[in-house]
């Protein structure tokens, strides 16, 4: 394919690679993009795609990286969830294992763009405000900033603070916590608190951080009293943040994809009968999770005729 070798995958009698009809056929269906990777050895490559880059060329060939949390959970034969950045475009990404005979021989990929609901979390998440200045940061595992203020998209990873000490990679390595440190900023050092929490689905490590000065002014037990409150408050205000993520986008997409794989093995016929898929939210998902149920229904109505006729 493309001059480069690859194993050959059928879905039945039909050949899969660089067959564009079906992956095109359940974008027009869904409005998700989709392919299949087929299994060579010890790596997954890209046989058909509806997956197009900015010169509007199809991504084809690419293989999975065999160091990623998706690599990873194929292997072991689970599906993965989770962002990611492809071409331009922020994805909401599932990949599932295609087992055959207990062995796995590829994978389907089903991804939804997610941009434009990506960046209204952000924005949301960027007017909170802790304290007086205080605010949240999301870091990745190797200390990128992917939510910040003015700093978005560079590693702070070597970031040290006035007692010449690499704190952010104390968040990394901890992931969830809280540390105090002393920060010099505009000439002036004073103590910050940061507490933070890891979201392994998405691979966020969510800090919220202020200075503690802005909240301690009166007596030394009234100081400890708020560092606690603020650090009780600031895990409760991670914790609404995490639960509003799995609640509004990430269940949502699971029971769609897990719906859409139900269907597929329906039309296999390696499954008697189908459900409708569980999504009544009103976004994009649950728009989507409707067209495939009205096409779930007619369908049904067509094999239930055909069998009539048999």
């Amino acid at each position: 394919m493309n001059g480069v070798e690859t194993l050959t995958l059928y879905d039945g009698f039909s050949r899969l690679n660089k067959n564009f009809d079906p992956v095109d056929h359940f974008q027009e269906l869904t409005g998700a993009v989709s392919a299949v990777y087929v299994k060579d050895k010890d790596e997954y490559i890209r046989i058909t795609s509806s997956l197009k880059n900015e010169n509007d060329e199809r991504i084809l060939l690419d293989k999975i990286d065999a160091n990623t949390e998706t690599y990873k959970n194929i292997e072991k034969k689970e599906k993965f969830i989770g962002l990611e950045k492809i071409a331009g475009k922020d994805y909401m990404s599932v990949y599932s294992p295609i087992i055959k005979n207990d062995e796995i021989i590829g994978v389907l990929y089903i991804g939804y763009d997610f941009t434009k609901g990506l960046e209204t979390l952000k924005n949301k998440l960027k007017e909170v405000v802790i304290g007086d200045t205080g605010y949240i940061y999301i870091l990745d595992n190797k200390g990128k900033l992917l939510l910040h203020k003015s700093l978005e998209g560079k590693n702070i990873s070597k970031l040290k603070d006035a007692d010449n000490k690499f704190f952010i990679q104390n968040i990394l390595k901890k992931q969830n916590g809280v540390i105090h440190y002393e920060y010099e900023e505009k000439g002036k050092v004073a103590t910050k608190t940061a507490a933070f929490a890891y979201y392994k689905k998405w691979n966020w490590i969510i800090v919220a951080g202020s200075y503690q000065d802005e909240f301690l002014e009166i007596s030394s037990q009234v100081q400890k009293v708020f560092v606690i409150a603020t650090i009780i408050l600031t895990l409760i205000l991670l914790g609404v943040i995490f639960v509003l993520i799995n609640k509004i986008i990430s269940n949502p997409i699971e029971k769609f994809q897990n719906g859409l794989l139900d269907f597929f093995s329906y039309l296999n016929k390696s499954k008697d009968n189908v459900e409708k898929i569980n999504v009544t939210s009103n976004d994009e998902i649950g728009r989507m999770a409707n067209i495939v149920n009205e096409n779930i229904e007619d369908i049904k109505k067509h094999i239930t005729e055909d069998n009539n006729l048999i």
